[in-house]
């Protein structure tokens, strides 16, 4: 058993000791009330209270769980308040018929001297306590609720600053940049006008790569800046001008975007396709499409790593669908299919769009 369990069972037993408690000096209370005889007052109240306890204990239980485990959820929790006052009806209702039952099976029916009278007045009675209970029932669970809301957060604000972090040291591959300097220290001589322009595209994807990483939302513009740069700098190594090729549209004004979250499907794509010399070996598309963006990455495979697309940017798929599972939710779908010599993913954000 969890800590989380042994706490909660340890409120549920407590709340349960004090309810006996307070019951009981209660009924003692209202039936003894007037009884001064200290050899009449004790063994008649203990037996109405022994009497009482059918409908104490069956109300109170009807009540409190009926709260604690559907009235909550139902109504309470989603602002479904005609559906909760409905629950909380039939809920009075269980609970006294109940009662009446429990009595009726134990004491082996109802007394001659009760009048319609006496069992209206109980009836309120034990609406009442229904009701109390039902309340209670409502706070305690809100109050678990709400400790377990807290406790999830923190535990996501956790794992997401984890798998961020693996991200950020994922973004460039040490060959890329290893890659990169090589092909433009080679340029130096034969063209070092080309060569300086490389060198500006690396400094700002390595800019971008320490500063944006700390956001949790980027502008979207920004991000494609950030690819195209990648996609330019993978050119010097490929020698094919159209190798990877890049269209966008929709409207990208003030649509904000998760930092990085297109870059390991690219690299991966690279990776999978690095034996591959064909033109549109590497095709992206992206496009905002009213409240949603739409990314789609397909490259061809080669031989090498046909049996090898298991692997995204050197991170692993299960560790991009945790990172998009935790910042967008069920706002969200991600789908990675091999077709023939080729694979394709296709992400689709919800857009999130900057406060004007």
């Amino acid at each position: 058993m969890t800590k989380k369990n042994i706490l909660i069972s340890l409120v549920h037993v407590g709340y349960w000791l004090m309810y006996a408690l307070l019951f009981f000096s209660f009924f003692v209370m209202l039936f003894a009330s007037g009884r001064r005889e200290f050899d009449e007052f004790w063994p008649t109240a203990i037996e109405f209270g022994i009497s009482m306890i059918p409908f104490a204990i069956v109300t109170g239980v009807v009540g409190f769980y009926s709260a604690y485990i559907t009235g909550f959820s139902l109504g309470f929790l989603k602002k479904k308040w005609l559906r909760f006052i409905v629950w909380f009806c039939l809920t009075n209702i269980l609970g006294i018929l109940l009662a009446y039952a429990a009595y009726f099976l134990l004491y082996e029916g109802f007394s001659i001297y009760w009048s319609w009278e006496t069992l209206f007045a109980q009836a309120l009675l034990m609406s009442f306590i229904v009701t109390i209970n039902f309340v209670i029932g409502i706070v305690i669970k809100g109050f678990i609720h709400s400790f377990e809301e807290m406790r999830m957060r923190e535990e996501l604000n956790r794992r997401t600053t984890e798998i961020e972090l693996e991200l950020v040291k994922a973004h460039l591959q040490p060959h890329f940049l290893f890659n990169t300097i090589n092909n433009i220290d080679s340029m130096l001589v034969k063209n070092p006008e080309q060569a300086s322009n490389y060198l500006n595209k690396l400094s700002d994807i390595l800019r971008y790569t320490l500063f944006e990483s700390d956001h949790k939302w980027v502008p979207l513009s920004s991000e494609l800046e950030y690819l195209k740069r990648f996609l330019e700098l993978q050119a010097i190594r490929t020698h094919i001008k159209d190798y990877a090729v890049i269209s966008v549209s929709g409207d990208l004004d003030n649509v904000n975007v998760a930092p990085f979250v297109f870059m390991p499907f690219v690299e991966n794509a690279f990776k999978h396709a690095s034996r591959v010399s064909e033109s549109k070996a590497i095709e992206i598309d992206l496009k905002v499409d009213k409240n949603h963006i739409v990314f789609r990455c397909t490259n061809l495979i080669s031989e090498v790593s046909e049996n090898n697309t298991t692997d995204i940017g050197g991170i692993g798929n299960e560790l991009i669908r945790k990172r998009l599972e935790l910042i967008y939710g069920s706002e969200h779908t991600l789908s990675l299919q091999k077709v023939d010599n080729s694979f394709q993913v296709l992400l689709v954000l919800k857009c999130s769009y900057i406060p004007v």
